[in-house]
């Protein structure tokens, strides 16, 4: 299977639809990147599950948004986090005190995440 992938990117796969309960049993995942998947729904907690996740980037552009919806919480539980990218994801919001929680954060990159109060 593939339980002991390490990394994952999607870019522009416009046809994948669902949301991301899949990918909680990529548990050694540390690298995820689902670029411009606009068709991807649902929130973020199966990704609470990849305590492994170094980088993660899920990121729309220009004309493609992305559908993912709920709040930051599920990440706060991500403590190998080092890289954040959310971009184009109108759909999240609350705001980013659960990123508080994250010690190892050393980039955090958030534009047109206009849902998410503090990411203007």
């Amino acid at each position: 299977g593939l339980n002991l992938l390490t990394k994952l990117s999607l870019y522009r796969c416009e046809r994948l639809k669902g949301d991301l309960q899949p990918l909680r049993c990529l548990k050694m995942l540390s690298d995820l990147c689902l670029i411009e998947c606009g068709e991807l729904t649902g929130d973020l907690t199966p990704l609470s599950h990849l305590r492994s996740l170094t980088r993660l980037n899920l990121s729309g552009y220009f004309g493609t948004q992305m559908k993912l919806t709920g709040d930051l919480t599920a990440l706060s539980s991500l403590n190998q986090l080092t890289s954040l990218n959310l971009r184009s994801c109108e759909r999240l919001s609350g705001d980013l005190k659960p990123l508080g929680h994250l010690k190892h954060l050393t980039e955090l990159h958030l534009f047109e995440c206009r849902g998410l109060a503090g990411a203007r």
